[in-house]
């Protein structure tokens, strides 16, 4: 398996790769069409879709990114899966709570407070930009 996706371009490329990503060329209706293909695909535990022309849409559209646990894997990785496993685990061995085991989880809620953060020195949002005068 290959190391999580950094983006969804990326996501993307990898699904392409392993042959989990359907490309719809077709023109598809919004309303009608895109959400009965989607649910069809999702009932047969099928790829993620990505649909090249909805009429009326500019931009193109993915679906069912996260329809399998491979998916889920190749997205993030094992950890999610292994940080839900631990936080069901912590009624039964905080249960009854001392400072000691909350103190012997203290790296798992270390954890949690970094959920959904990134650390990085390059982005677009922190590049100074120069001002046309």
């Amino acid at each position: 398996m290959e190391s999580p996706a950094l983006d969804l371009r990326s996501f993307l490329a990898s699904l392409r790769r392993a042959g989990e990503l359907v490309e719809i060329t077709a023109e598809v209706d919004p309303e009608l069409e895109g959400p009965e293909i989607h649910r069809r695909v999702i009932a047969a535990g099928g790829p993620a879709l990505l649909f090249r022309r909805l009429e009326g849409c500019e931009q193109a559209v993915v679906s069912n990114l996260f329809g399998s646990k491979s998916r889920v894997e190749r997205a993030f990785g094992s950890r999610p899966r292994e940080f839900i496993e631990q936080a069901a685990r912590l009624p039964h061995e905080l249960f009854p709570p001392s400072l000691g085991k909350l103190w012997s989880q203290r790296s798992w809620f270390g954890a949690l407070a970094k959920v959904g953060t990134t650390a990085t020195r390059r982005t677009p949002v922190l590049e100074v930009q120069e001002t046309p005068r």
